[in-house]
């Protein structure tokens, strides 16, 4: 899904690219820089790494604009991390209606569901299980770690569980759209069958935004659709590690341990998702997240939970 693309002849050979990438996935090839399809990932961490941003993943923006010219019913699986967008993150939520999109909603509306599907399994097997979530996780385990797919739970992502669920209330013809920090989630869109119809990152998001002239602060604050329930993992011993060299040096040394943690969280962005390569580049993220932290009395972790 990565691509190399316009004017390679202005690539400096700097080769920040093939630094950026653990698998080593990018290559320089009698000067010019290439992808190796079956060692990328899709995490796009190369795209930051480029200066000239001769590195792309396919825009599907066009795709997006035209359902919603054409009339079709779209709806929006928005990432939880689109919290730390703005400080009124709420006022993005009418920019999505503003757009046009019929339905907007969090994609951890399906937490619940699927944290408790996690317990069963974690339950029912006796050791530890690998969340889903992370794509280029998923990826990796398959490539380099497939004895490990047996703690891989035959469960789909927080993402393609949502779209589902949205393709259910929007009927035939309706459109499920993705929209988040991960250039990965396109990949995994166009490989399992029912995930989003799309996906676009908060950059693509930003970038709509102003070429639309739509500012943030003439807009109200809307609420999301959709009820859901905070799921509390009291209880429930679960481990989160984050970047590419940590998950791959776990992988390495794993060894199933029935008294250690049951849900075993895997995230390849340095930092989990807050930090992923289809952020906008906001320089005040930790300020505005601490400052919803201290309003709400708690924290809240990428994947929707509430901690008092």
């Amino acid at each position: 899904m990565i691509e190399i693309i316009g004017n390679t002849s202005v690539c400096p050979d700097c080769q920040r690219c093939i630094a950026s990438c653990p698998r080593g996935a990018l290559v320089f090839q009698r000067g010019q820089p290439q992808v190796l399809a079956d060692k990328c990932l899709s995490d796009g961490h190369c795209l930051a790494a480029c200066p000239r941003g001769l590195i792309q993943v396919p825009s599907q923006l066009a795709k997006v604009k035209a359902w919603l010219a054409n009339g079709h019913d779209v709806a929006v699986s928005l990432a939880p991390s689109y919290t730390v967008l703005a400080k009124e993150p709420l006022r993005i939520v009418a920019a999505l209606r503003k757009l046009g999109f019929c339905r907007v909603e969090e994609t951890i509306s399906v937490l619940e569901e699927t944290i408790r599907s996690r317990i069963r399994l974690a339950e029912g097997s006796g050791g530890p299980l690998f969340s889903s979530s992370c794509p280029s996780v998923v990826a990796l385990m398959r490539r380099e770690f497939p004895h490990l797919l047996q703690y891989l739970p035959p469960l789909p992502s927080p993402m393609a569980a949502h779209s589902r669920v949205l393709r259910e209330k929007l009927g035939n013809g309706g459109k499920v759209v993705f929209i988040g920090p991960c250039h990965a989630k396109k990949r995994e869109a166009a490989a399992e069958e029912g995930a989003a119809d799309g996906v676009l990152t908060f950059t693509e998001l930003w970038t709509w935004l102003q070429d639309e002239g739509i500012q943030l602060d003439s807009l109200p604050e809307e609420s999301v659709d959709g009820d859901y329930e905070p799921t509390s993992r009291i209880g429930l011993l679960a481990m989160t590690a984050s970047g590419l060299d940590r998950c791959r040096d776990f992988l390495a040394a794993f060894r199933p341990d029935e008294e250690g943690p049951r849900i075993l969280e895997l995230l390849a962005c340095p930092g989990g998702c807050l930090y992923g390569p289809g952020m906008p580049p906001l320089a005040d993220r930790e300020t505005i997240l601490l400052d919803q932290l201290n309003r709400e009395g708690g924290t809240r972790s990428e994947d929707g939970d509430s901690h008092r």
